[in-house]
């Protein structure tokens, strides 16, 4: 640590070394993995609230910001077929987040007081083995455990199988256990799986039935890269008014297939930062009712 202050173009130049070498994500020419590069507005929204230093704790503090977010809270529930009025959520650090906020709504849901007094049954959370790897995550952190993610089989085209989720999920059942959380991938990093969020909701509605469940398992959809494809809700694609080719069209119109189901699930997961054009990090945790957030 140097003994005397360094100058403001010093410290510039300290700075962009540590970036040497790393492709720079937010090139017009870059594609790496599953980042978009950043837009000019969005660069701008990460600066201003570097010197306005916004403690969003407080609506003293950061009034205009908290505002902002009810407003994209409201657009994005709109967006994915929830009532804006009704939907609730919140930005949070990232995917894996959305993906925690997710279970433990889900996990209070079917053991009723554990934000008070911990974990209190045998609960699981059940997801396809193309599931993002936070699923172990969240599961450690909440107490839950990363054994008690069941992990689901998935078919070659990286949704999850069916037949198999609805085994597991009527086998734990008979065994006593809850279902914290089935956790729907609508569009993952590694592999562009799509699950079949309409059949997934409607059965675990038939497990409530079926089982007389005292509760209703909680549905979490980690569209964190395929939210974005609920813009192209509406959209002729036989008309096709913005020209795309066949192909183009035809890979749209399969994804969306599945994801404009979206507002069928509890909870949602999107990423900004992903395909958002944003700069890392942006995540929004979305519930189809705000009173989960209680």
């Amino acid at each position: 640590m140097p003994s005397d202050p360094s100058s403001v173009e010093q410290v510039t130049a300290e700075l962009v070394d540590q970036f040497r070498g790393l492709p720079i994500w937010g090139h017009p020419r870059a594609q790496t993995h599953v980042i978009s590069c950043s837009s000019i507005a969005s660069i701008i929204g990460v600066l201003l609230p570097a010197i306005y230093n916004p403690n969003l704790v407080s609506d003293d503090t950061a009034r205009g910001v908290m505002e902002a977010e009810v407003r994209v809270t409201a657009m994005a529930a709109d967006l994915l077929g929830y009532d804006p009025d009704v939907a609730g959520g919140l930005f949070t650090f990232g995917g894996t987040d959305t993906n925690l906020y997710g279970v433990k709504i889900g996990l209070e849901k079917a053991l009723p007081g554990t934000m008070e007094t911990g974990v209190h049954g045998d609960a699981v959370v059940l997801a396809s083995e193309q599931c993002h790897y936070s699923r172990l995550n969240v599961a450690g952190w909440l107490g839950l455990g990363e054994r008690n993610v069941i992990e689901v089989p998935s078919q070659s085209s990286n949704d999850v199988d069916l037949d198999l989720l609805t085994q597991a999920a009527e086998r734990a059942l008979k065994d006593g256990r809850r279902i914290a959380a089935l956790i729907a991938v609508m569009g993952m990093t590694d592999a562009f799986g799509v699950d079949d969020l309409e059949v997934i909701v409607a059965l675990r509605d038939r497990l409530v039935t079926r089982f007389e469940l005292d509760y209703h398992p909680h549905v979490h959809a980690d569209a964190v890269i395929g939210w974005a494809w609920s813009v192209f809700t509406g959209y002729s694609f036989e008309k096709n008014p913005l020209g795309f080719r066949p192909r183009t069209v035809r890979a749209l119109a399969g994804a969306l297939h599945r994801i404009r189901h979206l507002g069928l699930a509890d909870s949602v997961g999107l990423d900004f930062h992903k395909t958002g054009f944003a700069p890392y990090v942006s995540s929004l945790f979305l519930v189809r009712d705000k009173a989960y957030l209680q």
